[in-house]
């Protein structure tokens, strides 16, 4: 299944250019986004980090992290 995950985002990111968490629940069911980016990164995939500011539920502004395939 974290294979298959991985799989499925390393694809998305190279199909789309990005991803975040919510991306990642909605599409693939993943609850933990950057532990498989951290398998990704693992398999030398370059994979940027960046941070965007959403309001939540609440209305509350929080950073959410946003991954980036990047060329080689």
């Amino acid at each position: 299944m974290i294979q298959k995950q991985n799989d499925m985002i390393l694809e998305h990111l190279k199909e789309h250019g990005k991803i975040d968490a919510k991306q990642a629940y909605k599409n693939f069911g993943c609850m933990r986004l950057s532990a498989r980016i951290f398998n990704l990164r693992e398999q030398n995939n370059h994979i940027e980090t960046t941070y965007k500011i959403v309001k939540n539920k609440f209305g509350k502004k929080v950073n959410v992290a946003e991954y980036k395939l990047l060329g080689d």
